[in-house]
């Protein structure tokens, strides 16, 4: 398995990639850390002989890999995992993968952001009762390369930190997950990137939710 993010860039598996269930069952193994066909047929809600089939076409480019099963289950089984455990790095490596690189962005960015907001909304009203936190802020603003490095850096390391932490605690066993073990699943969700198609219209920020300190 990669320790980094696993690069996506020639054009067939950035198209294998860009497939909305496919990005669905990416997005369910990173969240779930391993799964079998039925779990994540389960938690989709699509049929298990689907699952299957989408699975091996992310498997044949190394999107999933095959994951060791937990204590108990059947051998007979197969178990995956994402072929990372810290994300994917899309990129285009030559104008032929350049079409590809944007339909898949644009897939995976629409499907978030919507899966975010239904997400965001079905827990509002608890979230606001328990005085949890929750922010969504979209923010366009005007830096010099050494302002855009220094803020980029930080970001990353703030979603570094949480991911070693996420990482560490369940390759201990010491991962609380579940609002009985004290603790609630957040979603922390980041883009940053230089804008250079000439329409800076989104400044100032948009917040939704309340300040998460």
């Amino acid at each position: 398995m990669e320790n980094g993010p696993l690069r996506v860039a020639d054009a067939e598996t950035l198209r294998a990639f860009a497939h909305p269930l496919r990005l669905r069952i990416l997005s369910d193994l990173s969240e779930s850390g391993r799964s079998n066909v039925v779990g994540v047929a389960e938690r989709l809600g699509e049929p298990a002989n689907s699952v299957s089939y989408h699975l091996s076409i992310l498997a044949r480019h190394g999107l999933v890999v095959a994951a060791e099963p937990p204590e108990g289950a059947t051998r007979r089984e197969r178990w995956w995992q994402t072929g990372s455990t810290t994300g994917f790095a899309v990129d285009a490596v030559d104008d032929e993968s350049r079409p590809a690189v944007v339909e898949a962005l644009t897939t995976w960015s629409q499907q978030r952001a919507g899966e975010v907001a239904r997400r965001l909304m079905a827990s509002e009203e608890e979230a606001e009762a328990r005085g949890l936190p929750a922010t969504q802020s979209g923010l366009g603003v005007w830096l010099t390369p050494e302002e855009a490095r220094a803020a980029a850096a930080e970001l990353r390391a703030v979603a570094r930190r949480l991911g070693e932490q996420y990482r560490a605690q369940r390759a201990h066993g010491t991962l609380a997950e579940g609002p009985g073990a004290g603790a609630d699943y957040y979603l922390f969700d980041l883009t940053f990137f230089a804008d250079l198609s000439g329409q800076a219209t989104l400044r100032g920020s948009i917040n939704v939710g309340g300040d998460p300190d």
